[in-house]
């Protein structure tokens, strides 16, 4: 009724065609990422530069938007399966890697970008908008949020964190144990049901 195609393969074919997949749309997410490095050094503006090879057709727009790193329950997972794949048969997956590598990077090159910026961390609050790995879900895992949350606590920053989906912040509260009955919870980090009271006297 919905015209979907099937594919009728062998079980080795499919298993690739799905980290194949994922893959490649990380390398998209890894390769605008690591863009974005260059641009910010050479004062380019990555969005229109992301908008404007969107409109190759070639190309597309999805999966184009320079950030801090893809997350979520597949794409770290698929693209790590698929290198060992690579291994197990030896072949150097020198493409894959560096999709991998970017991306364990990129979080880590924002940070620096912050640290730059305010120079000592300790005492200086900071909010962060979005928990979970991308939006409209409330799963946590492999989000970058939540990674540089950790590293800015990790700081001494204070950390004000916000979602608009409820569920997120509920499992960020219960991923750092923290109670809500209390106003202050531990380590440093709040987490707000309210994105004005979020970003309400911060310093970034």
């Amino acid at each position: 009724e919905k015209n979907t195609p099937f594919i009728i393969t062998n079980w080795e074919t499919a298993e690739l065609i799905k980290y194949a997949s994922n893959a490649f749309l990380a390398t998209k997410i890894s390769f605008i990422n690591e863009l974005a490095k260059l641009a910010d050094k050479v004062r380019a503006d990555i969005k229109t530069i992301s908008h404007a090879m969107g409109l190759d057709s070639r190309i597309g727009n999805k999966f184009l938007n320079a950030g801090i790193g893809y997350g979520g329950s597949c794409f770290p997972k698929d693209v790590k399966a698929l290198i060992k794949q690579f291994e197990n048969n030896n072949i150097e997956p020198i493409l894959i890697k560096a999709t991998d590598i970017v991306n364990e990077e990129q979080i880590k090159w924002f940070f620096e970008k912050i640290k730059n910026y305010y120079g000592d961390l300790s005492g200086k609050i900071f909010a962060v908008l979005g928990l979970a790995f991308k939006p409209n879900t409330d799963d946590l895992r492999e989000s970058r949020a939540i990674k540089l949350i950790d590293m800015l606590l990790e700081s001494g920053a204070i950390v004000k964190g916000f979602d608009y989906v409820e569920k997120a912040r509920e499992n960020a509260a219960n991923m750092y144990k923290l109670d809500k009955s209390k106003a202050f919870y531990g380590y440093n980090l709040y987490v707000f049901d309210d994105l004005y009271e979020t970003v309400k006297d911060v310093d970034g």
